[in-house]
């Protein structure tokens, strides 16, 4: 048979229709004689009821033959017809897969995230010195780091697997007590017009310090991989019989690399009151008597480290809990300077072969799709081996002595997290 002798579907149901209609129309003239009003309102009523009638019919025959013609010409298999054949017969069901299609896509690739983390550190700041011609310890300082300071984080998704990234925190910590020991030297006081001498083997003293801590850092992030059943990386690098969510128990993983820069800057003072202090002179304990008491101190030392980093950032969830693990490491300068009031000594120093380590965890809960909640861990270190130091006494200068060893500061504790995505 050739293909021109058939009409298709649509138009067959048409004509056919139109046929009915017109023989229905002549059937009833015959039948019943009505006045030329009447007749013209009844032909009138039914036509729009058949209008009608023609155009219900006439979509439905479109509809399947649009459903089924390019299945054949095709070759699409019968399951995928079937699922097409569903969507045309449930547009409600079809757009709220749509909806959740896109809630997905907008959950994965997020826009802007910033977080505020309520950091309750728990750190110290420790720096030595040595005696440029022995070698032997000459002097060391530490200062407490203790007390809450807030940490801001953002991060913006600008590509598919590329962000931007930082924190930021500067904080007052607690009013703490420091200490200052010193190794074999010679003690000069006056003392009612009268000048003494000793020579001390080893020296601690206690009193007041009073701490500010500064750091920030800024990432670029890069994705290396994203776990998912709907991810293209979950089917190239899992089989598909046997996806890491399933054997995990979790719905997704990402690993990030992440490169940037980060500062890092203390400022220490060291005040009265003395609440300790304590000698050891020849074989012997000498201790303070009129303690705590007030000689007018009011040292100074600020201390700052920076650098480029380079870490990893490995993420999972599983329903409404989320969790990440993160670890930085940094090549770090480090330049220092310092003031002993009682002394007028000035002081400054720098060095070049530092590192510095991030470490931190944490779990949050989503609230609501913007809004999470949790708790976590920060650690950050900075450590710089040896430093070069000049300094003025009483107009006597010197410069570029080797005699600063393990200028380091530790921070760590938990944080309390709160985070907003939109």
């Amino acid at each position: 048979m050739s293909k021109g002798k058939y009409l298709p579907g649509g138009q067959a149901v048409t004509i056919f229709v139109l046929s009915l209609i017109f023989f229905s129309l002549f059937s009833r003239a015959q039948a019943e004689p009505l006045s030329r009003d009447e007749e013209i309102e009844k032909i009138f009523e039914r036509m729009d009821a058949d209008i009608n009638f023609i155009a219900d019919a006439s979509g439905r025959s479109i509809l399947e033959e649009g459903a089924v013609k390019p299945a054949i010409e095709q070759k699409i298999p019968t399951k995928q017809i079937q699922k097409e054949t569903s969507i045309h017969a449930s547009p409600a069901s079809a757009l709220r897969s749509s909806r959740e299609q896109n809630i997905e896509i907008t959950l994965r690739d997020i826009a802007i995230e910033i977080s505020l983390e309520y950091f309750m550190n728990m750190g110290s700041q420790t720096v030595n010195f040595i005696y440029p011609d022995t070698g032997a310890d000459m002097s060391r300082l530490e200062f407490p780091l203790e007390g809450n300071m807030p940490i801001i984080k953002g991060e913006v998704r600008f590509m598919p697997r590329v962000s931007l990234g930082g924190k930021y925190a500067n904080s007052q910590l607690k009013e703490r007590v420091c200490s200052d020991e010193d190794w074999d030297f010679d003690d000069w006081r006056t003392i009612d017009k009268v000048t003494l001498w000793k020579h001390i083997d080893y020296q601690i003293t206690k009193q007041g310090s009073k701490s500010r801590v500064e750091f920030y850092d800024i990432n670029l992030y890069y994705n290396l991989f994203t776990s998912g059943e709907d991810n293209p990386d979950q089917r190239a690098i899992f089989p598909a019989g046997d996806p890491i969510y399933q054997n995990l128990n979790i719905d997704r993983v990402s690993l990030d690399v992440l490169a940037g820069y980060q500062y890092y800057k203390g400022r220490y003072r060291m005040v009265d009151p003395v609440y300790e202090l304590e000698d050891f002179i020849e074989g012997g304990w000498y201790y303070g008597e009129t303690l705590p008491d007030d000689f007018g101190l009011d040292n100074f030392y600020k201390i700052e480290y920076w650098g480029p980093r380079i870490g990893l950032r490995l993420g999972g969830s599983k329903g409404k809990v989320s969790s990440q693990i993160k670890f930085a490491y940094a090549l770090l300068q480090t330049k220092t300077y310092g003031w002993w009031n009682l002394r007028d000594y000035s002081f400054w120093g720098s060095g070049k072969n530092g590192y510095g380590i991030e470490f931190g965890f944490d779990t949050t809960f989503a609230f609501t799709p913007s809004f999470s909640a949790g708790l976590g861990f920060n650690y950050f270190g900075y450590f710089q081996k040896k430093m070069k130091e000049s300094g003025n006494e009483a107009g006597d200068t010197f410069y570029d002595l080797d005699i600063v060893r393990d200028a380091n500061s530790r921070n760590f504790g938990p944080s309390f997290i709160l985070k907003y995505i939109w």
